[in-house]
């Protein structure tokens, strides 16, 4: 009989393989169990590339977690270096965040009706970044222009840079993760999926007549996180995304891949682009909140849906049309209202991790090493479940 406690971590994503390395670097027995493939196609932590970045509105919260983040993962990185050898798995690029609500016809100087002073995401940005002395310059459309392919300097209304943020190779890290994982003596099982828990004693029945018992049980299930947990239906919603991919020639491949990432904000329609640094296609996605979906349904796109979105952004970036549409998938957030992180324990021998809201893999390795103390008693609850929210500088 081992001492260590034995624990179940359910869902192989960001979330889920971060907390299971750093429950094994504490020493835990861990098992980590995968309803699908690893990486799970459909899962939301696959995909070429996730962004990270300092700017994130009155948020201050999560703002001061941004440097902490990067540690976290400089930890795991060095961890992966066994299987990854020099293979870069974040790229720097830098932040360019705009307003180009000029495209819409408004002007900055007469018209702030569309976006009340508390939801002024530019300005909430500039000060969070001014109290943690994080650098940023201001600029114009013409010095949006010269960052950006394509982009009309014309219709920008604000805008600021910010030298830090980059893209993480997303599918990339959560394959290596598992490997590592798997290699270092956690348990991982892929196609293996929870149909039933009972977070009072930590057993998970996998609805095949088998049954597991263990000490502690962590759920991080992703956009699934509702149907193994109903009760946490009235804080979470799974809400069907889209992102679009735009074929590039081979001088704007290479004019991209110097690019910043681009956030425009708009209170609407706002939409990101993130630079193909691993990879050759421009990738386009909007952070509205669909709040419906089922991510058991299909994930196939409509064509008009798509053209949407590419249309949306080829009034920005006027070198884009629906020509350039090489395909686009739907994938999933699990959206708490306030956009605010769950990590909270539940029953006597549960916790969950849920409520990321389209904006949690930048702190995957910084969530699974905090999850991972409160399930060993590192860390307090009352400490962790504020912090994970964004209502606490420091957990």
């Amino acid at each position: 009989m081992s001492d260590k406690p034995a624990i179940a971590v359910i869902g192989a994503g960001i979330m889920g393989l971060s907390t299971a390395w750093a429950l094994y670097r504490a020493g835990a027995r861990v098992s980590v169990f995968e309803q699908a493939h690893i990486p799970n196609p459909d899962g939301s932590s696959v995909d070429e590339s996730r962004l990270i970045r300092h700017p994130y509105g009155n948020a201050m919260g999560y703002t001061a977690m941004v440097d902490p983040a990067f540690a976290a993962w400089d930890r795991l990185f060095a961890d992966l270096t066994k299987f990854a050898g020099d293979e870069p798995l974040y790229h720097e690029t830098g932040t360019l965040v705009m307003d180009t609500g000029g495209a819409e016809g408004r002007d900055a100087a007469t018209d702030r009706s569309w976006m009340p002073e508390r939801k002024d995401w530019i300005a909430g940005s500039r000060r969070c970044l001014e109290q943690l002395s994080v650098a940023y310059r201001d600029l114009d459309g013409a010095g949006c222009a010269a960052l950006v392919p394509g982009l009309r300097g014309e219709i920008v209304l604000d805008a600021f840079h910010v030298a830090t943020g980059g893209v993480l190779h997303a599918g990339r890290i959560v394959e290596l993760t598992a490997h590592y994982l798997s290699r270092s003596g956690v348990h991982i099982h892929p196609n293996r999926p929870v149909h039933g828990l009972d977070l009072e004693t930590g057993i998970l029945d996998f609805g095949d007549g088998t049954t597991e018992q263990f000490d502690a049980v962590v759920v991080a299930a992703g956009a699934w996180v509702t149907k193994l947990l109903p009760e946490l239906g009235t804080r979470v919603t799974p809400s069907r995304q889209m992102v679009v991919y735009i074929n590039l020639t081979d001088d704007e491949l290479a004019a991209w891949r110097m690019a910043p990432m681009l956030l425009d904000i708009d209170p609407a329609n706002g939409f990101y682009a993130v630079p193909p640094v691993f990879g050759n296609r421009l990738k386009i996605g909007d952070h509205k909140f669909s709040l419906s979906g089922d991510p058991d349904d299909d994930r196939d796109v409509a064509r008009d849906a798509a053209h949407n979105v590419v249309d949306w952004a080829a009034a920005r970036l006027g070198n884009l049309d629906r020509s350039r549409l090489e395909s686009a998938r739907a994938c999933f957030y699990t959206v708490q209202p306030e956009e605010r992180f769950l990590l909270e324990p539940m029953g006597r021998k549960g916790f969950v991790m849920s409520g990321f809201s389209g904006h949690g893999f930048k702190f995957g390795a910084l969530m699974g090493e905090a999850m991972a103390d409160m399930v060993l008693g590192q860390r307090d609850k009352d400490v962790v479940t504020p912090w994970a929210a964004g209502l606490a500088s420091v957990a």
